[in-house]
């Protein structure tokens, strides 16, 4: 079992390499229902490094297989007025924003009709890859293993074996342990050596 101390180095190494946060800047994390655990550290964190605002918003994949089963085709490409707000509100107060990735369940859209999928977007709203892609916000992709996607690279659901794939840079157990390289700029570390963990954004 990971150790909480280690997963804190880790969402210190996020916050303060992947976005670099600083002081009373607000922070925005998007995560599923099966990352809240690591989110809350993450949070956590955030406020002892000064944060103003931290908003958790949590995406729960069988919502949307619910939607493509049943909502009228007409009303799939809709997204809520008020999340595409969320983004431009945060990038209007030059927030920070975190994607924590890593599907729990990788196969749950496997056999839903492709042109009804391809119709809604959710969650991947192109309100938050405007403010990313424009730099309005300062952001970044972390992976936090889940048993399926653990099944999926390791060939078991085994989570911790997927934490410790992890390069010591990142989960923050090498040599400089509890130091996370603050100086480097934002969104570098996610390029460091662990593309082959890094899920696809929310």
């Amino acid at each position: 079992m990971i150790e909480e101390q280690e997963l804190r180095r880790y969402a210190r190494v996020i916050l303060e390499v992947g976005v670099a946060l600083q002081p009373g800047q607000d922070l925005a994390i998007n995560a599923h229902l099966e990352h809240a655990s690591f989110a809350r550290i993450v949070c956590d964190e955030a406020y002892r490094a000064g944060a103003a605002l931290v908003d958790v918003w949590y995406w729960d994949p069988h919502t949307k297989r619910a939607r493509l089963e049943h909502a009228p085709p007409a009303s799939l490409g809709r997204t809520p007025v008020w999340l595409d707000a969320r983004y431009r509100q945060l990038a209007e107060r030059r927030g920070a924003l975190i994607n924590l990735t890593g599907d729990p369940e990788p196969d749950l859209m496997r056999d839903v009709e492709p042109a009804r999928a391809g119709l809604d977007r959710m969650p991947a709203l192109a309100s938050r890859f405007e403010v990313q892609s424009r730099n309005e916000v300062q952001w970044c992709f972390a992976a936090v293993p889940t048993e399926a996607w653990a099944k999926q690279v390791v060939g078991r659901p085994d989570v911790e074996a997927l934490w410790r794939r992890e390069p010591a840079e990142v989960r923050g157990t090498g040599e400089d342990a509890g130091e996370p390289r603050a100086s480097r700029p934002p969104n570098t570390w996610r390029r460091s050596g662990w593309d082959d963990l890094v899920a696809p954004p929310l």
